[in-house]
């Protein structure tokens, strides 16, 4: 978004400065269209866009903190077992012979196997499977509506919608996967209007 928005804006807006300036007014009119550009491309006009588009940010983010949270007990249950290996050599070898060093990276191996086991059975526990799945049904619907709320907008003739519409889904998998109804002829004929209408 920051480059092909705000950078080409950006870029035709100091162009527009150095060419087409001739006094002050014109200076306020072609930042005014610079910001209102952004604006519009950036789909900052569109509070129903945005909720959906901040839904779907939460969604990702709650997913991430899921997933950080769980990757964290991994680490801690790999360090407490290792850490308790460590412990049960070192009384084994006080026994032994207090001379004998143990092998940090057998340990490691020791523990990483260890917890191979236990990652095993938390995924698949169904209160874990069930956390996937209820993210992958939030996130597929509200995707679901982002593309819907797209396509409808797609009369209005905007190329960044075009554009993103035709980016998001470009070989119709979201289509066919969440039973989105579009006719790829209207993306097409508008996309070739909007490329007419530059020319």
């Amino acid at each position: 978004m920051c480059y092909e928005i705000l950078e080409s804006n950006w870029q035709t807006f100091v162009q527009n400065l150095n060419n087409n300036v001739k006094n002050f007014e014109d200076i306020i009119q072609f930042h005014d269209q610079f910001l209102d550009n952004c604006l519009k491309e950036c789909m900052l006009l569109e509070p129903n866009l945005l909720k959906i588009v901040c839904k779907l940010n939460d969604i990702c983010k709650l997913f991430t903190q899921i997933m950080q949270n769980f990757t964290s007990t991994l680490k801690l249950n790999t360090q407490t077992a290792m850490n308790n290996k460590i412990n049960s050599r070192n009384e084994e070898q006080n026994i032994l012979d207090e001379q004998k060093q143990y092998d940090i990276f057998e340990l490691r191996r020791l523990a990483v196997l260890e917890n191979e086991g236990n990652l095993k059975k938390m995924i698949t526990q169904q209160s874990y499977t069930r956390v996937i799945e209820s993210f992958e049904n939030k996130f597929d619907q509200s995707l679901k509506e982002l593309m819907i709320y797209l396509n409808n907008q797609l009369t209005k003739q905007d190329s960044h919608l075009v554009n993103l519409v035709s980016r998001l889904d470009f070989d119709g998998f979201y289509q066919g996967y969440l039973g989105i109804n579009t006719d790829s002829e209207l993306i097409q004929n508008s996309y070739g209007q909007q490329k007419m209408h530059l020319e």
